[in-house]
């Protein structure tokens, strides 16, 4: 491990030593004063630093200096005295008198290097803990694929049980596996707590760690290469402590000066007349290279010992994390140019946050074509905020990929003819592959049920493909099965023949066009599939084959889809709510869900009775859940001492949410009418945001907290309003004007109600939000608006 430069050890007094190379004996003496040490401690140092030849000045300039020294250091009143402000205040508590103590019998140098320099101490630390976060995982992970392996063959064992097949050897080792199998889950369970406690310990000690300070290399450097300084008229910088995080950084700026230097030192030397000035030019080019190995060698040592702390550290909210992180991916790209080092650095700043809402947020005004500096300054953020210059590179980073993405979309549509773009199309699956593989799956199955063998899982999903009675397929499989038949066609050899599509386009179109001439559209593959008397699923199978025939369907939502997606986003839906209370609240999303479930489960064997507003309603809900979630996750973060990068992220999670309710609320609807009481909070979240440029880091938090409990107002009212009974029977082809007429039923009746407004709203500011004359926002310096 590389030793200490801070250590005020052994070592680090010859380091000190050291740093007066080439003073004389006075400024040396002034140098040791400035650091506010112990007179017999300066006295030390000065000694090492004269055994070790580095002062100006003959043996009799510092004999006479140490006895200055001792004198000053019999006249302290306290031994600790030379310590400086911090340790001397530290000393007058009652802890501090207890060291004191201690300091009487271990000596001064060991208490300093106690109190001052604890960097290596907490970088082993946090590696122990992390090695042990490590060590317990593994050993978690092998103890559950032993159970897992176990508890596979005990299945396998059950099934001959069942089968009354299982051997004597067989129940024995049955029986072993079993009781193995009780042992390892107390092992896994005891495991999981420690790796929970061990998890814990190694974001605690990692923290510390990055925490700590110590004279920073980089420091010890001057502009032109020299590790100490020769003018004692130079301001002293030997003293600076910082950390790992930033130690690494200020070796990147200096290596990058450096090199420049001696890119500009070569230049000279090539130009040089006499072989005198060019070794001269090559002394200092040797000087500069010199400090940037050693540069380079302890920043390389920081970033491999600081990734190592950081791999296994899930506490990622902290300033000093942040740092780091920051500090490795500028190590990491240190190599490449200007505009890859601020792509790195943004990506960086969005990778650590809670979530992915801020980004996610700035992506959509991206593609609307609305981003602007603004955008980033009037959330509480600027260009320091995401490492680079100016906010202008920050704005061109989000519309590039913005344009990436589009770029992307349309490239779908383009066709590469070259031999590599056609065998590479021709590997990908096409939409109608499917169709040649279910006729297939028919014959298969055909065989199967000829047999008498109903009872398999083949069988079965083909039974519901074909629309069988799941429950007498012996009875309902061939006349099924000869209906299918005529889409699914195989010429004389036995290979799938297109006669079939062809015979289900003509019956499509031709029932489609007597549809049309009563104004009307098939809305639904569900909806089709019955009018031609076969299932959804083998309607979408059908129609992906008659779409590479040029057969247009429109935007005909494909219904097993949309039932499959539905389903899953309402168990979802359940999981995340989880136990509910008894609140009215709570009842009326109790029977949302009831009824939502059970209109999937009728519509199980008849997807055309699958309604479009339901399915939309699961997923709105789903994705309001989903966007709840991650403002609840931001705010975590934010609350919990987070910077203004924290609360930016939270704002753009709050204004997501807004965005998804109040377009699928019908505000966006032209015609849709704003109630004055909820365009009011909007002006006061304004008003809030024009403070936020130019405003300090402090003050930037508190006016981020505010417009925080402003958006929760109105996301509180979205939410109430999506919930209740106003909402039912409206979807996206609701016009403004019964949205409107929904809205201002919902504020009418939550105005006779104070108690349900309470309610909705979960901000610990109440504010008269029904109130139309006038709206109190207490801004955080005691304005109102």
């Amino acid at each position: 491990m590389r030793k200490n430069i801070g250590t005020a050890g052994e070592f680090n007094l010859k380091n000190l030593a050291r740093s007066l190379n080439g003073m004389d004996v006075d400024t040396a003496l002034n140098r040791l004063g400035s650091l506010k040490l112990n007179p017999n401690l300066q006295g030390e140092i000065l000694q090492a630093a004269s055994s070790m030849n580095m002062l100006l000045g003959s043996a009799d300039d510092v004999a006479e200096a140490m006895i200055k020294l001792n004198a000053q250091g019999t006249q302290t009143a306290s031994a600790f005295a030379g310590l400086g402000p911090m340790l001397t205040g530290f000393f007058t508590s009652p802890v501090g008198m207890i060291a004191a103590a201690t300091a009487a019998t271990v000596g001064i140098l060991a208490l300093i290097d106690h109190f001052t320099v604890t960097r290596d101490k907490a970088l082993a630390s946090a590696q122990e803990a992390s090695q042990n976060f490590k060590n317990t995982q593994e050993e978690l992970s092998s103890l559950d694929s032993q159970y897992q392996a176990n508890q596979k063959r005990i299945t396998e064992l059950n099934a001959l049980k069942s089968n009354g097949t299982i051997s004597a050897s067989g129940r024995s080792e049955l029986e072993m596996l079993e009781k193995e199998n009780i042992a390892l889950e107390t092992q896994i369970n005891s495991k999981n707590t420690l790796r929970d406690m061990e998890q814990q310990k190694a974001n605690q000690t990692g923290k510390k760690y990055l925490e700590k300070k110590e004279t920073g290399l980089a420091t010890l450097y001057n502009d032109k290469g020299r590790r100490h300084y020769k003018n004692p008229e130079t301001p002293d910088i030997y003293t600076e402590s910082v950390t790992d995080a930033e130690a690494i950084q200020l070796s990147i700026e200096k290596v990058r000066k450096f090199k420049a230097e001696i890119e500009d030192l070569q230049k000279k030397k090539d130009s040089a007349s006499s072989d005198q000035e060019k070794e001269k030019y090559q002394d200092d080019i040797d000087q500069y290279q010199n400090a940037i190995d050693a540069l380079e060698t302890d920043m390389g040592e920081r970033a491999t010992e600081m990734s190592g702390v950081l791999s296994t550290m899930t506490d990622t909210s902290s300033r000093a994390y942040k740092d780091a992180r920051r500090a490795l991916d500028a190590y990491n790209a240190r190599e490449l140019n200007a505009q890859d080092q601020d792509t790195q650095s943004i990506a960086t700043t969005l990778d650590m946050q809670a979530n992915d809402s801020m980004q996610n947020y700035f992506l959509d005004l991206a593609r609307a074509g609305r981003l602007s500096e603004a955008s980033f300054t009037r959330m509480g953020l600027n260009a320091k905020s995401f490492g680079v210059d100016n906010l202008a590179t920050v704005v061109d980073y989000f519309n590039q990929i913005a344009k990436s993405a589009d770029d992307a979309a349309d490239s779908i549509q383009n066709v590469d003819g070259t031999f590599s773009g056609i065998e590479a199309a021709f590997q990908t699956e096409n939409s109608g592959d499917s169709y040649e593989k279910a006729g297939n799956y028919l014959l298969k199955a055909k065989e199967m049920v000829d047999e008498g063998r109903y009872n398999t899982d083949d069988v079965q999903s083909v039974a519901k493909m074909i629309g069988a009675d799941p429950e007498d397929i012996a009875g309902t499989f061939q006349q099924k099965y000869q209906k299918m038949m005529n889409f699914f066609t195989f010429d004389e050899s036995g290979n799938m023949s297109e006669d079939g599509v062809n015979q289900f386009i003509q019956e499509y179109e031709s029932r489609r066009d007597e549809l049309e001439k009563a104004g009307k559209a098939f809305q639904s593959t569900g909806e089709a599939a019955k009018d031609m008397e076969i299932s959804a699923e083998a309607f979408e199978i059908l129609m992906g084959r008659a779409q590479e025939h040029g057969i247009d369907f429109g935007g005909m939502i494909k219904s097993s889809e949309e039932f499959e997606y539905a389903k899953d986003r309402l168990e979802e839906l359940k999981t995340m709510y989880g136990d509910m209370d008894d609140s009215e609240d709570s009842k009326n999303l109790k029977e949302r869900l009831t009824g939502w479930e059970e209109h999937l489960a009728a519509c199980q064997d008849d997807l055309s009775q699958l309604d479009p507003t339901i399915t939309a309603q699961i997923l709105f809900a789903y994705d309001l859940a989903q966007l709840e979630q991650d403002v609840e996750e931001a705010k975590a973060v934010s609350e919990f001492g987070g910077d203004s990068s924290d609360w930016a992220n939270t704002l753009a999670a709050q204004k997501n949410y807004r965005s998804a309710a109040e377009e699928a609320l019908g505000f966006n609807k032209e015609g849709f009418e704003v109630p004055k009481e909820y365009s009011a909070v909007d002006e006061a979240i304004s008003k809030l945001q024009d403070k936020l440029p130019g405003a300090s880091e402090e003050e930037k938090v508190q006016i981020q907290a505010e417009i925080s409990n402003l958006m929760d107002l109105q996301n509180d009212l979205l939410k109430a309003f999506s919930e209740s009974e106003y909402t039912i029977g409206l979807d996206q082809d609701s016009t403004a004007e019964e949205w409107n007429a929904a809205f201002q039923s919902f504020m009418n009746d939550s105005k006779k109600e104070t108690g349900i407004y309470r309610k909705y709203i979960s901000s610990d500011r109440y504010l008269s939000l029904f109130n139309r004359d006038s709206l109190p926002i207490r801004a955080p310096k005691g304005e109102c608006y």
